[in-house]
């Protein structure tokens, strides 16, 4: 069995600044940037060494 983790984008300026999302392309807050450190760390953890990782992303600079 695989497991797919699935993971949205956390806080962006766009969404403080209430501009509709989708493909404006804003930054993290610092909100955000704390979240998405998280999230780095809970994928982290749970992958084991020396397994094949595949990872899709869009090329927003709030998803790098």
């Amino acid at each position: 069995m695989r497991t797919v983790p699935v993971v949205t984008h956390p806080e962006a300026t766009h969404h403080v600044d209430r501009v509709v999302g989708g493909r404006y392309d804003s930054r993290l807050t610092a909100a955000g940037e704390g979240a998405a450190a998280a999230v780095a760390g809970a994928l982290r953890s749970r992958i084991s060494e020396g397994v094949d990782v595949e990872v899709f992303s869009s090329a927003l600079r709030r998803t790098v």
